[in-house]
């Protein structure tokens, strides 16, 4: 598997390649990023709330450990680094909310126009 994670339907978490593994998730962008799928197609459906949770409290943890600010640069699409639809159109609307979920439980100031 090429993903550091995948969060399931459920809002399971579940481990692919470990810490020290280089992901096979974003070509050109593996060696210095974290890899998360989230399971589903996102351009017919949207992702369920369960996986919102989890990826937020995952980013939050990730962010926290990295030392990442959870902005546009630091938390991304697969889209944003490769030729691809990935997370597909709904998640993808839904990464700016996903961000301020992570900025809010990092206790960070939201930008202004929040």
């Amino acid at each position: 598997m090429g993903y550091h994670y995948v969060i399931r339907k459920n809002g399971t978490i579940e481990r692919g390649r470990g810490w020290n593994m280089v992901g096979a998730h974003a070509s050109g962008n593996n060696g210095d990023s974290v890899g998360i799928c989230v399971a589903g197609n996102f351009d017919v459906g949207s992702p369920t709330e369960a996986q919102i949770r989890s990826l937020t409290n995952l980013l939050t943890a990730l962010c926290g450990m990295y030392n990442l600010i959870p902005d546009e640069m630091g938390v991304m699409g697969h889209r944003d680094v490769n030729a691809t639809s990935c997370p597909g159109n709904m998640l993808y609307a839904m990464l700016p909310q996903v961000r301020r979920r992570v900025m809010k439980n990092m206790g960070l100031n939201l930008p202004e126009d929040e």
